[in-house]
């Protein structure tokens, strides 16, 4: 049975969606709880789709399916460090400093 798509909006002020949202969840008082599943659940997924996002409660960290990898969103309070930063695979190059203009 064909239907027709719309954005849904889930809140307490009665608005509508942004247009380019298919989904909207706004309250000033209340958060969304995104579902959790252990480590074994997450990688018994077969065929997950691109952007699917869960919370690992085995490892108490976010994760996403990026097409290829399921890959950790943070690592622990600081995501930065000298060897890149958490789930990132390229390089942005290097950085040249120069003194006195040599």
């Amino acid at each position: 049975m064909p239907s027709l798509g719309q954005n849904i909006g889930i809140n307490t002020d009665r608005r509508q969606p942004h247009g380019s949202a298919i989904l909207v969840i706004k309250s000033s008082t209340e958060v969304i709880l995104i579902p959790g599943t252990s480590s074994r659940t997450r990688t018994s997924i077969s065929n997950p789709a691109k952007g699917l996002m869960h919370y690992n409660s085995t490892t108490s960290s976010w994760w996403f399916y990026n097409g290829a990898a399921t890959t950790q969103i943070v690592v622990g309070s600081n995501p930065w460090s000298l060897s890149g930063n958490a789930g990132t695979v390229n390089s942005i190059g290097k950085s040249t400093f120069e003194i006195n203009h040599s």
